[in-house]
């Protein structure tokens, strides 16, 4: 009997690039790298427009990143009083490489999971294609990174798999010799330079694992109006049991807009390369477990509530924290279980042997200050083979001294969903 091979499937949406090669003789070499979309100036208008016209996904698909994010950030953040935090583009990448390489009720699992029943591998791959060119941004203000890589062993992956995945997923394809303990250290370093240096995991190889896929997602920009740091206090935040903890508190006090939503408010803060993070602070009597509902999450992460001009008074907890989560109950909660089951995976298109998802994590890190943000994050995923204006603003305060919900978002992309539930907790 044929002897089982463990093929994680690594899909890290961290912050940076990818980079890496070597000679014949080490642990890994890279077959391939890709041509990164051009890197333009902050201040090169002309060429970003160019870039955003040319490159802007389908409206269809821009939905069905939203809803992917609506259905798993519920599923995900529910049902916890920690800090969390979630990159769903982060996850969806990853998930769409394997769709394009499954088949059968597989692949309708996997399709159905990313809002992209009735469309085809060359559609979602195009789109893909889109949008990692859309949104890839790398200036000395401001930065808005995807990376792929593949780390490979001898196996007998379809070429059309892999051609997809270097041409329409830009991924560095690499030959890995995991046997080795440096192909560990150089893949953990990929990360790290990938992240920012947030997130460097610990990989743990099994013998018979024949492949890595790597992605990486990391955004850090400047707020378009910076908090003044002389105006950061200590003050206290209270926690869902009514206990409290101090906390570096940033204040500003501006006429702007909010959102006047069904339980809750929204504050908008800008940066500069165009994205905005996103604070949702529950109504009394409400915490952000009851703002996760589908129907909830929906409008709040579309904004959906009165636009109000105000005098806004604000104030927000600086906080750094990290997270890891672990995927495979979410995917089963996503509906696509078939791809978990070691009888049922089908994964012909990826591979001739057969595939299934063994495992999934994602590490995540967020960090704010007075004067922005920095966030990345690290999917895992393991597979295993088998045989309105007003003159006068009225004052509104907006106080975020009790738990809240925040997200980012560039251009009506969900990059990152979160819960402070301890701004004190790293």
């Amino acid at each position: 009997m044929k002897k089982p091979k463990l093929i994680p499937i690594i899909l890290a949406f961290l912050l940076l690039l990818a980079g890496c090669s070597s000679g014949k003789n080490a642990a890994y070499s890279a077959v391939a790298l890709p041509v990164y979309p051009e890197a333009i100036a902050f201040d090169d208008y002309e060429a970003r427009n160019k870039v955003i016209a040319e490159n802007t996904p389908d409206e269809v698909f821009v939905n069905a990143l939203t809803q992917f994010a609506v259905s798993s950030t519920g599923t995900l953040l529910s049902g916890t009083r920690e800090n969390q935090m979630y990159s769903p583009i982060s996850l969806y990448y990853p998930l769409a490489l394997c769709a394009v390489g499954a088949g059968g009720e597989t692949k309708s699992q996997l399709f159905s999971a990313l809002n992209m029943a009735g469309f085809d591998d060359k559609y979602i791959a195009e789109q893909s294609a889109k949008l990692f060119r859309f949104l890839y941004t790398d200036n000395d203000v401001s930065r808005l990174n995807l990376a792929n890589s593949l780390w490979m062993e001898q196996y007998s992956f379809k070429e059309d798999f892999i051609s997809t995945a270097a041409r329409d997923f830009y991924a560095s394809l690499y030959e890995a010799d995991f046997s080795q303990d440096s192909t560990a250290k150089e893949m953990a370093r990929w990360v790290s330079e990938n992240t920012g240096g947030l997130i460097s995991p610990e990989y743990d190889f099994s013998e018979d694992l024949v492949l890595m896929i790597l992605n990486t997602i990391y955004f850090k920009d400047a707020w378009s109006k910076p908090f003044e740091k002389q105006l950061t206090e200590e003050d206290e935040f209270t926690l869902s049991d009514g206990s409290t903890v101090t906390a570096d508190f940033m204040n500003m006090t501006s006429n702007r807009n909010y959102i006047d939503g069904d339980g809750w408010s929204l504050l908008s803060l800008g940066t500069v390369g165009g994205a905005s993070m996103n604070f949702v602070l529950p109504d009394e009597g409400l915490a952000p477990e009851d703002l996760l509902a589908p129907e909830k999450l929906a409008a709040v992460l579309g904004m959906e509530g009165e636009n109000v001009f105000a005098q806004v008074t604000a104030s927000i907890p600086k906080f750094d924290f990290g997270v890891e989560n672990g995927l495979k109950e979410l995917l089963i909660a996503l509906g696509a279980a078939n791809a978990l089951d070691p009888e049922l995976a089908d994964f012909s298109n990826m591979a001739d042997d057969g595939l299934f998802i063994s495992s999934a994590r994602q590490l995540a890190r967020i960090s704010i200050d007075e004067d922005g943000v920095e966030a990345a994050a690290y999917t895992e995923i393991s597979m295993d083979a088998t045989s309105a204006i007003v003159d006068e603003p009225r004052p509104v305060e907006l106080i975020f001294d009790r738990p809240f919900l925040f997200f980012i978002e560039y251009q009506g992309v969900i990059l990152f969903t979160g819960v402070v539930q301890n701004p004190a907790a790293g």
